[in-house]
């Protein structure tokens, strides 16, 4: 008979103070589930996004005609543009804003 009244105990105390952590722990459990899954699909769209953004570099040529400018410009010049490591900083810009333009396409 003492188990009864235990077990009464036990489920009026779930009734009174349980069922709000239960439902506390609930819905931080859904919030995290939900907030790692949007960041997983944001890495996963910006993945996906940054390949379009290289196909769509590539099938314009933009490199071949960055190269040929850079090929008709004064050597002096060229150095000092080398130097200074601009050509991977225009590579850095075109690949950002062309994945920024696809990005924006998927809604991100």
């Amino acid at each position: 008979m003492d188990w009864l009244i235990q077990f009464t105990d036990s489920m009026l105390d779930f009734q009174e103070e349980g069922q709000y952590s239960f439902f506390q722990e609930f819905v931080a459990w859904v919030l995290i589930k939900a907030t790692v899954w949007k960041i997983e699909a944001m890495l996963w769209t910006a993945q996906f996004s940054w390949g379009v953004a290289q196909a769509v570099l590539d099938n314009l040529t933009i490199g071949d005609q960055v190269e040929a400018l850079w090929q008709s410009t004064d050597s002096y010049v060229l150095s000092w543009l080398t130097y200074f490591k601009i050509p991977q900083a225009l590579n850095i810009i075109m690949t950002a804003g062309t994945t920024k333009f696809v990005m924006r396409m998927v809604g991100w």
